[in-house]
């Protein structure tokens, strides 16, 4: 069955997308963009994991960083360009705060590739799921963020839930 914008589902779709984008409300605007995020994360990771079959995992997690940071570079000059914006220019400490701070990125990606080389790309990525409760914690613990004891204990389900694969 194919969904177009002519059809039922494709209108509710449509209409469900309008909204959201003109929802003066953050929070609608918010879980819709991080639903798009969700998606093109799961294709992320699907590739990434059929690249780390067909390639050494850390060569393909090398490239993907690499792409990632041409990708930016093309978007901060296409900024310039369409908005006439210029570019931020930082000083050689900022530069060394970023670098240290993609740190824990890098590593993650050699991580998941050589992951995904191991398992099975659905189990991989809700292993790496649990990232979630570690961005929790240091969002309360750094930035004071709240988090209500439902939100809490949602969190704790997901973790719990992580665990459990072990053991099915």
């Amino acid at each position: 069955m194919m969904v177009g914008r002519h059809t039922p589902e494709g209108y509710g779709i449509l209409r469900c997308c309008t909204w959201f984008l003109n929802s003066r409300n953050r929070l609608s605007l918010g879980i819709f963009l991080v639903c798009i995020g969700a998606v093109l994360l799961g294709v992320t990771n699907i590739s990434l994991a059929i690249m780390s079959r067909h390639v050494n995992p850390l060569v393909a997690g090398y490239f993907w960083e690499i792409s990632i940071g041409f990708a930016s570079l093309i978007l901060i000059v296409l900024r310039q360009a369409i908005f006439k914006k210029k570019i931020e220019r930082i000083d050689f400490r900022t530069f060394l705060i970023i670098a240290a701070c993609s740190l824990p990125t890098l590593i993650g990606t050699a991580c998941f590739s050589l992951a995904f080389r191991l398992g099975s790309a659905a189990i991989v990525s809700a292993i790496g799921g649990g990232s979630l409760v570690i961005m929790a914690l240091l969002g309360w613990w750094w930035y004071d963020e709240k988090v209500k004891t439902g939100q809490w204990a949602s969190i704790l389900l997901i973790l719990a839930g992580i665990v459990a694969l072990k053991f099915v």
